[in-house]
């Protein structure tokens, strides 16, 4: 029987070959775009989750004034004794620089010579492995008790010592060359975890260097907190004790107590499997995504599913109904309903796991192009998943059955009478049940359209909107040997001048668009009204190369001993506001600078410019001449000769910096990498709106060619009456016109909320242009009319006597 059903499914494909690709076609993208996207949910939504007891591990952040995720050293110790529900906390905190910026630290094997530049360093307690979980390859969490000792990844060994065991090696530390003894090896953290390290010593190490640094007391808000609760502990129960029980630790004034208690600040818990997806604080460790565009991307990918499923079903009932007399044939020469059942039932089987086959093929061959697009890691083994494969699986069982359920359950029900004498065609329940599926891929094609036209329209807004300096043709070049470089930084500015396309040379401590340090500063009029501002430290230079607009006062000068001694302050706009400043010209301010009170006065102030993404607000912002605080220069071209440009600034750099590795970057493209989700996010959107478009045409070509191969005779006999081509045309478009323009009519609303949404993640947004709906509107009008009289001008023109002699 199973081979008899065989040929009769090979009859049909080549009977109708057009439709059978369509079906095939559609399935095939559809379930390799499932499976992709899946792969990549998956992989967001599992971060964090490798560590044995992640559903219990929090990480204690501050949310009042600005939250951030830094909170004090000795937090963890004493909420870990006093908070019996706390079975673990530990403390750890990146290696910064000046300027609070992540330091690339130079490293060096002394034996073979072999130098390296690695990022990403960090500082633990020795109980770190108590709530992390990391795998070893050499040594064991008691490694963390040396003082002196380095632990390091896998990567890294390989890099210093090639296969060699690193158990027991020693590397020189950063410029002063301080040697670090190898007590451990691990795998390099996986791509899941929101905080990725290179290399980390204990606080054992760094106390003993200096142990009376006040960046591990209570008083400076520098590091991030881990806790483990104990299991069925609620973190709202601990939340809710923590107001009285820092009181202990911390100083605060009553004001600030009531506030504690009130909730309006105080410390929060936010659980390490949610950070990735949902925590968009200051200070994050790494760059975080955001749970809309994790809605986004599977949205669209079920939109790209369904919009397939209903045109294998639409494509496979509609042919359904030109095998009644196959039906009936068949029920007269004995067939019961079971076997009728069984063989639509096959049918749909054999074309929906060939799918789901070629789509597995076809995902393993796109999958180096979607981790370009996605920025991702995805490998095949996490698309072998077996959780993946079985939902897969499910999947198209589901399929199966819905595109098998009409043919199956009503044609294998009917009687071979009414078949053979033509009383069960009538079918209009059957045409309105399309019509509504047609209904729906018009829809979701509308919506993934203009979702895509407003998600365009954002991102062009927000690289294109005036931040208020200048970004072009600016080079950024990193200090890493501060010690060398810095002390000599006029000469080598002028050496780089030396180069004509160079016009000027400025170093700073920050780049806009990267972290800013932020701690208060106050007028000594007001000193109650205290307000956290970013801290932008520069040299005489930096005002001029970003061309920053000056509102009032003056920049920053060599005729002022002030300004060289640290005490002239320049501030933005908003902190003027901010601080109730009318004549802020001579006003004397105080900056509470982490460790050290600055006292100056305000000698200009700038426009407002955006030192952050547009996803925030403009923040107050204080700047101040302080050479032992510069990280990056600035170096402004001319353009055209890049290339040379960059040969010449390498060249100088090289020669006060011999050992570290060149780094540069472009500040216009680091700018517009504070966007690359978004950017990411519409490429794949307008990726799946081309293929909802052409899946959507495709399935209506499909129905189209049944409807109108069962309408021939009616095109036939309406000829003979008279009737013209056009209105022929208009007759068989206008079915399909009303339908798309319901579906416009309840796309556009649905569309305008849930961009409204995603919109207000942005402090500064487009706004939501009719324009775009009317694109839509008219091209997806335009599509479904010329794809119908395409099909049906043909048979338009054919000869009428043709038509009516057609069974």
């Amino acid at each position: 029987m199973l081979k008899y059903n065989i040929r009769i499914f090979r009859r049909l494909l080549s009977k109708s070959p057009v439709q059978s690709l369509i079906n095939m076609l559609g399935l095939v993208i559809a379930f390799s775009v499932t499976i992709l996207i899946y792969g990549h949910l998956q992989h967001e939504l599992s971060y964090d989750s490798f560590h044995q007891q992640a559903a219990d591990t929090y990480r204690v952040a501050w949310f009042g004034g600005t939250p951030q995720t830094r909170t004090p050293h000795p937090m963890a110790a004493a909420i870990k004794a006093d908070l019996p529900e706390v079975e673990e906390a530990i403390s750890l905190s990146p290696l910064y620089g000046p300027g609070l910026t992540k330091t690339t630290f130079r490293f060096k094997n002394l034996e073979n010579n072999v130098v390296h530049d690695e990022p990403e360093g960090y500082m633990v307690d020795t109980t770190f492995f108590k709530v992390f979980d990391f795998p070893f390859v050499e040594g064991g969490p008691e490694a963390l008790k040396k003082i002196g000792g380095l632990l390091i990844t896998e990567s890294m060994a390989q890099r210093f010592f090639d296969d060699e065991p690193a158990l027991g090696k020693f590397l020189a530390f950063d410029a002063s060359e301080t040697l670090l003894e190898v007590v451990a090896v691990l795998k390099d953290p996986p791509t899941n975890s929101h905080f990725r390290f290179n290399f980390m010593f204990s606080y054992l190490t760094g106390k003993a260097r200096n142990p009376f640094d006040n960046w591990y007391q209570w008083g400076d808000f520098g590091h991030f907190n881990y806790i483990r609760l104990s299991p069925g502990t609620k973190p709202k129960t601990i939340e809710g004790k923590i107001p009285s029980w820092i009181t202990k630790y911390i100083e605060a004034t009553d004001d600030q107590i009531r506030q504690l208690q009130s909730g309006e600040i105080g410390f929060r818990l936010q659980p390490i499997e949610s950070i990735h997806l949902h925590s968009h604080i200051r200070w994050e460790l790494d760059e975080n995504s955001d749970i809309t565009y994790i809605y986004l991307f599977g949205l669209s990918a079920l939109i790209i599913l369904v919009v397939s499923v209903i045109n294998f079903v639409n494509i496979s009932t509609a042919r359904s109904m030109e095998r009644l007399k196959e039906v009936g044939i068949k029920k007269t020469l004995g067939a019961v309903r079971g076997q009728l059942f069984r063989q639509f039932l096959t049918e749909s089987a054999m074309m929906v796991i060939g799918a789901l086959a070629l789509a597995f093929l076809l995902s393993y061959g796109l999958l180096p192009r979607f981790n370009e697009l996605i920025k991702g890691q995805l490998s095949l083994e996490l698309l072998l998943q077996p959780d993946l494969v079985m939902g897969m699986f499910l999947l198209a069982i589901l399929v199966t059955l819905l595109a098998a359920f009409y043919p199956a359950i009503y044609l294998s029900a009917l009687d071979a009478g009414s078949i053979l004498t033509g009383q069960s065609q009538s079918g209009k329940a059957k045409q309105h049940g399309r019509n509504v599926l047609l209904g729906i891929q018009f829809f979701m094609s509308i919506l993934l359209i203009s979702g895509s036209l407003l998600i365009h329209r954002q991102i062009r807004f927000m690289k294109e909107k005036d931040l208020g300096f200048d970004q072009e043709q600016t080079l950024v070049v990193r200090i890493k040997d501060d010690d060398e470089l810095v002390p000599r930084l006029q000469t080598v500015k002028a050496e780089l001048l030396r180069d004509p396309n160079i016009q000027q040379v400025a170093a700073v401590s920050n780049v806009p668009g990267g972290q800013f340090n932020f701690n208060p500063i106050f007028s000594n009029l007001a000193p109650q009204n205290q307000i956290p501002a970013g801290e932008f430290l520069v040299d005489y230079e930096a005002i001029s190369i970003m061309d920053l607009q000056l509102v009032a006062g003056r920049a920053f000068s060599k005729s002022f001993l002030t300004d060289s001694a640290g005490t002239s302050f320049i501030l933005n706009e908003t902190a003027v506001k901010r601080l109730n400043l009318e004549n802020p010209i001579g006003q004397r301010i105080t900056w509470d600078d982490d460790d050290r009170m600055k006292e100056g006065t305000v000698i200009g102030v700038l426009s407002d410019f955006h030192f952050k993404s547009l996803h925030e607000a403009i923040s107050p912002i204080i700047m101040q001449i302080d050479p032992n605080d510069y990280n990056f220069l600035l170096i402004k071209t001319a353009g055209g000769q890049l290339n040379n440009t960059l040969a010449h600034v390498q060249k100088v750099y090289a020669r006060y910096d011999p050992v570290s590795t060149f780094e540069y970057e472009l500040l216009d493209q680091s700018i517009d990498e504070l966007y690359q989700e978004e950017s990411r996010t519409l490429d794949i959107v307008s990726i799946f709106s081309a293929i909802s478009i052409f899946l959507s045409i495709a399935g209506l070509i499909g129905v189209a060619l049944v409807v109108i191969r069962r309408r021939i005779k009616e095109i036939g006999i309406r000829k003979v009456l008279g009737a013209s081509i056009m209105q022929i045309l208009w007759l068989l478009n206008i079915r399909y016109l009303i339908i798309a323009l319901v579906s416009i009519a309840v796309a556009v609303p649905t569309t305008l909320y849930f961009m409204q949404q995603w919109l207000n993640n942005f402090t500064f947004q487009v706004a939501i242009n009719p324009f775009i709906f009317i694109i839509t509107a008219v091209g997806i009008l335009g599509v479904i009319f010329l794809t119908i009289s395409l099909i049906s001008y043909r048979s338009s023109r054919s000869n009428p006597v043709k038509a009516l002699r057609y069974e």
